[in-house]
């Protein structure tokens, strides 16, 4: 089911095809994106809501851009959940 979600989602978002940008889509759902301090390890990610803002970080101690893309669509998906 949260793949499929993530598939229409994504198609809503103008992408029928890879690669998908999930750091486009936040922007379009004015959601900032920001990266965490390489010296802070411990997690991959994570997504903030407060009040009416919400908020994803990722790491950057993971050098792979792959995961890094991953990790905010990750994050996107229990944002769209």
């Amino acid at each position: 089911m949260a793949r499929r979600q993530g598939e229409l989602k994504a198609k809503e978002k103008g992408y029928d095809a890879f690669p998908v940008d999930p750091f486009a889509i936040a922007e379009t759902e004015d959601i900032l994106v920001e990266p965490k301090d390489p010296g802070r390890v411990g997690v991959s990610g994570g997504i903030i809501f407060h009040d009416e803002s919400v908020g994803i970080f990722y790491a950057t101690d993971i050098k792979s851009e792959g995961f890094r893309r991953f990790t905010v669509a990750h994050e996107l998906g229990h944002y769209f959940l």
